[in-house]
């Protein structure tokens, strides 16, 4: 016998109803939860990363102001130590490129157009598609 929905009697009719409401409506809250989790861990992230450009810059000051490269590059290899900083670059008063980190097997980024952006002179940290994307000046 090939019975259809609407021949289906009316408590099996209202349970099947009340399924499909209830699963989607679990469905719906586990997305709603994932999405605040991630979205969290992305916050998180940020104000990590925010940290550690805050740490560099004032580590770093001192080499910016002595011309000292290799002490530069120093502070900057010792981002070695966090797997999730893929590059970190130094740059002069003149936004020259000063010193540069990059995680073995990244490509880096090209800064050659940070000469026309002006000077950087504020902290910012945005989400990309390849990670987080952090500025901080060196005072």
């Amino acid at each position: 016998m090939n019975l259809r929905f609407r021949d289906f009697p009316i408590t099996q009719k209202l349970m099947t109803v009340l399924i499909l409401a209830i699963g989607t409506g679990v469905a719906l809250a586990y997305l709603i939860s994932q999405g605040s989790v991630l979205a969290s861990r992305a916050e998180s992230a940020l104000r990590e990363a925010k940290a550690l450009a805050r740490i560099v810059a004032d580590t770093s000051a001192a080499s910016l102001v002595f011309n000292d490269r290799k002490m530069a590059g120093q502070i900057l290899e010792s981002l070695r130590a966090k797997k999730d900083v893929l590059s970190a670059r130094l740059f002069d008063a003149n936004l020259s490129p000063f010193a540069g980190y990059g995680h073995a097997g990244y490509g880096g980024e090209d800064y050659s157009s940070l000469a026309e952006e002006g000077p950087l002179d504020l902290i910012s940290a945005a989400l990309r598609s390849r990670g987080a994307e952090v500025t901080h000046p060196v005072m």
